[in-house]
């Protein structure tokens, strides 16, 4: 069987939110070279890295930051990371909520346009990082809640067939460089009745579920009695004690992913699980453990730890924790 991916994901670029616009890249070469040493120690044996605008594409150049990396770069990192027995995949965003590094192309989402700068950029990315195994075209969080905050001027959220259509766009592009697409689980966990409607269950998609507190009930995280402007938690006072309880995240957490995660998987679907140190030390071990004792093996491609942080020195001890806490996992479970 082939071996599995232990990844760990890396930003580059971070404009794929609003509140992160950056005009430069708040990234950190000597924490780069420092990153993929600790990665190669750890038997990380991949690096999913957040490109966004944070390279110059030939095809786009109005849309790549002024300190971007050249294509030389970027080939030159490839190599690098080759050497350390890494394999540097590139991640973009196509979702609406997350598009904000395509700057005017964000505006014409679904459009003809639209369509031909995703192939532009897709066919790109992939000459670019040296043919990649994967491409990852993230499309996560494509909801209300993170579509229409107030800080966006310019809201967009697909749903039903679109959001499908374009999805498939998306995955049929990636499949046509040779790369496999690579996505998070969003488009079959917000919009689960659209999937199995308008997508066809054999897509060739291997998908991210991600989870970041808690799953064991030892492990759930309690509720603060009080919001950080001192006022009384709203939830706390209706009785509810942990975040796992909380009924405005009960879809997008421990309810839903636990109950329904592993269940869809009779249809034959391919996950790389997604834990991470954000909200809870426990979730890593945890998430290992719950894939390795709940799904079948063959379709457990490998897991990506998401330390959600910025490539500078200061996130040390977060992405040495990630990466750490990973290692500890695939030994456990793994026995590897």
């Amino acid at each position: 069987m082939k071996e599995k991916i232990w990844a760990l994901m890396v930003y580059l670029s971070e404009n794929q939110w609003v509140q992160m616009l950056k005009n430069e890249l708040n990234f950190d070469d000597d924490f780069w070279d420092y990153i993929l040493k600790k990665s190669s120690e750890c038997g990380i044996n991949t690096i999913l890295l957040e490109v966004g605008d944070g390279v110059k594409f030939e095809t786009h150049p109005e849309i790549s930051m002024p300190d971007a990396w050249s294509h030389e770069r970027v080939r030159k990192e490839v190599k690098k990371c080759r050497e350390l027995g890494i394999a540097l995949i590139p991640k973009l965003n196509f979702s609406s909520a997350h598009s904000f590094w395509m700057k005017e192309w964000r505006n014409m989402t679904s459009s003809k346009p639209y369509y031909d700068f995703c192939r532009d950029i897709i066919q790109e990315i992939y000459e670019m990082f040296e043919k990649p195994e994967y491409i990852h075209i993230g499309y996560d969080e494509e909801v209300p809640l993170c579509c229409f905050k107030p800080e966006i001027e310019y809201q967009i959220m697909r749903k039903g067939k679109l959001l499908m259509d374009d999805f498939k766009f998306l995955i049929d592009e990636v499949n046509k460089t040779g790369a496999k697409p690579w996505a998070w689980y969003d488009p079959l966990w917000d919009h689960a009745e659209d999937y199995f409607k308008y997508m066809n269950l054999d897509e060739d998609v291997v998908l991210s579920p991600w989870y970041y507190m808690g799953l064991k009930k030892e492990h759930f995280q309690p509720l603060s009695k009080y919001n950080s402007d001192g006022t009384e938690n709203e939830l706390y006072k209706q009785g509810f004690r942990f975040a796992e309880h909380n009924p405005a995240i009960s879809n997008a957490t421990g309810y839903w992913f636990s109950d329904e995660v592993l269940k869809v998987m009779k249809h034959g679907f391919k996950y790389i699980p997604t834990p991470s140190v954000y909200c809870n030390d426990n979730n890593t071990d945890d998430m290992v453990e719950y894939f390795k004792n709940g799904a079948p093996d063959e379709q457990i491609f490998g897991y990506l730890t998401a330390p959600w942080v910025s490539t500078v020195w200061e996130n040390k001890e977060t992405i040495d924790k990630s990466v750490e806490l990973l290692a500890a996992a695939r030994k456990k479970y793994y026995g590897e």
